[in-house]
């Protein structure tokens, strides 16, 4: 327990007032309390004006206010929570308080009209590091962002914004109004443009049909062929074709030879055509789609392309040469029609 000041030590013999003899540990002990010496607990009645800077370590117990000119500060000690809140007769001005009513859990805090308020339009979801503006907005997946009005972002780091939108792929973005970004890495914008891709880019203003790009790789080893993929680390797929849809597609593809000795030698192919989906069956409308050669020194790589009625899809395929390895690079500009076959 810390000790106390004093003017009475022995009652009547020994103590600070007129006619009695003034010792110098009558005057000390001040000294020892207010410099550091000593604990001493000291009680202040009436103001208390303090020029320059103050340190204070504890606590500090204030009855009445505390005003500044210049500066209050505190470290985390003196942070001001639900149940330690700031009034306005403690703060600096009024116009600074906090206070305890700063709306519902997740709602992210805010000055309005110097007073803080929270709203349901406004939100963090701390547990899913989610962030929410709007309404009717949604972001349910980790690291999510839904904005705007009746958006909806479900998927790892997705991002839905505008009027409608939806984003369930993982890190996909749907901006504009009706859209949906439901392969992983891809976006989709516009009005009513949807992705179903791996790192499909699709636009459109209508929901009769869309246009967008995809890409394709592999590698191929000698002679061995192989079939492009959609890929990434989340998996791959394939250039499916929907039922009651068809596509023109204009397809460029590329092949590098990586071997040292190559130099590097490349091929590109290019071609175009509709492919449909027609009641379930899958096949090229008119011509098939000829890989035609372009340019590149690789005279001996070889690609060419297939409507896969099994699997509805669209197949390239891709051949090197001798003993050398390969990567294998494909860009698929669409143009889509929905609803064939519909009427």
């Amino acid at each position: 327990m810390a000790n106390t000041l004093k003017n009475i030590f022995n009652p009547g013999v020994d103590q600070i007032a007129q006619t009695y003899t003034i010792e110098s540990w009558h005057v000390s002990q001040s000294i020892d309390a207010f410099t550091g010496a000593q604990a001493y607990d000291i009680v202040l009645s009436g103001s208390f004006t303090l020029s320059g800077s103050s340190s204070i370590i504890g606590s500090l117990n204030v009855t009445g206010s505390v005003s500044s000119s210049l500066g209050f500060y505190g470290t985390s000690s003196w942070a001001a929570n639900s149940s330690q809140s700031t009034s306005a007769s403690y703060a600096l001005t009024a116009s600074y308080a906090l206070s305890s009513a700063g709306g519902a859990d997740k709602q992210i805090q805010f000055n309005s009209g110097s007073t803080l308020s929270g709203s349901s339009n406004f939100r963090y979801n701390y547990n899913l590091r989610s962030f929410e503006m709007g309404d009717n907005v949604v972001a349910s997946g980790t690291g999510s962002f839904a904005q705007g009005i009746n958006t909806s972002a479900s998927g790892l780091y997705s991002h839905a914004e505008g009027s409608n939108t939806v984003s369930p792929g993982a890190n996909s973005h749907a901006e504009g109004y009706s859209t949906i970004s439901s392969g992983s890495y891809s976006h989709a914008g516009g009005i009513s443009a949807y992705t179903s891709h791996i790192s499909e880019w699709a636009r459109s203003s209508t929901p009769l049909g869309q246009y967008g790009i995809l890409s394709l790789s592999n590698q191929t080893s000698g002679t061995t062929p192989a079939k492009l993929l959609i890929s990434s680390s989340l998996g791959y797929d394939y250039f499916t074709i929907p039922v009651n849809t068809a596509y023109f597609v204009d397809v460029t593809v590329m092949g590098t030879a990586l071997d040292a000795g190559a130099n590097g030698i490349s091929r590109v192919f290019k071609g175009n055509a509709v492919i449909k989906n027609y009641g379930g069956t899958t096949v090229f409308d008119g011509s098939s789609l000829t890989l035609s050669p372009t340019t590149g020194a690789a005279t001996s790589f070889s690609a060419s392309a297939a409507a896969d009625d099994i699997n509805d899809m669209l197949a390239i395929y891709v051949t090197g040469s001798g003993t050398y390895n390969v990567a294998w690079f494909a860009k698929v500009e669409y143009t889509k029609l929905n609803y064939i076959n519909s009427i």
